[in-house]
């Protein structure tokens, strides 16, 4: 549907029912435009989750890799990270 206002001379000369009618219908695409956009932006949210793992794998993938190593040869017990500070990680919001 058209997201224009109509046209004033129909506004003024249609009727209360036309009226009420039109403004429940404006109602009810605002409701579901909302719901849209909150889908919209919880998918956005996954998008972006998505790519900080992804750089994050890319920039520290082989660290990750060696620690794990070191777990499997039996030369370290536990998995243990680096504190997150210690990571060189940058995010542009």
């Amino acid at each position: 549907m058209d997201s224009q206002l109509p046209p004033l001379e129909y506004l003024f000369d249609c009727s209360i029912n036309s009226l009420q009618d039109l403004g429940l219908k404006m109602y009810d695409l605002a409701a579901q435009s909302e719901k849209q956009a909150r889908v919209e932006h919880q998918q956005a949210l996954t998008y972006r989750g998505i790519a900080d793992i992804c750089t994050f794998l890319a920039n520290h993938r082989s660290d990750i890799i060696d620690l794990a190593k070191l777990v499997v040869d039996g030369k370290q017990r536990l998995l243990k990270f680096r504190e997150p500070e210690e990571f060189d990680v940058r995010r542009i919001a």
